[in-house]
C-alpha cells in the first residue's frame, strides 16, 4: 500500500504524485480499433477522516504517448 503525501503547489519535489512506468511494449498489447484500453484506478482515503474515493480513468492507444513529462496537478 502507498501513502502519498498531500496536494502541495509549492513542492519542488512533486512528493503528492506517483509516476507509473512500464517494461510492456503496451502498444503492440493494444488494438487500433480503441475498444481495449489500460485502466489506471486508484483508491484513496482521508488519513483523519477515514473518508475513501475511487478515481478512474482509461487509457487507449492513441491516449499513449513516448516522451518525458514533468509533474504536474492532474491525473488527464
Amino acid at each position: 500500500m502507498f501513502v502519498i503525501d498531500g496536494f502541495d503547489k509549492k513542492s519542488e519535489h512533486a512528493t503528492y504524485s506517483y509516476r507509473f512506468t512500464t517494461n510492456e511494449k503496451i502498444r503492440q498489447g493494444l488494438s487500433l480499433n480503441n475498444r481495449q484500453y489500460i485502466r489506471l484506478k486508484i483508491s484513496a482515503t482521508h488519513s483523519l477522516s477515514n473518508i475513501g474515493k475511487v478515481y478512474e480513468k482509461q487509457y487507449t492507444i492513441s491516449d499513449i504517448v513516448s516522451g518525458d513529462f514533468p509533474f504536474g496537478n492532474r491525473l488527464i
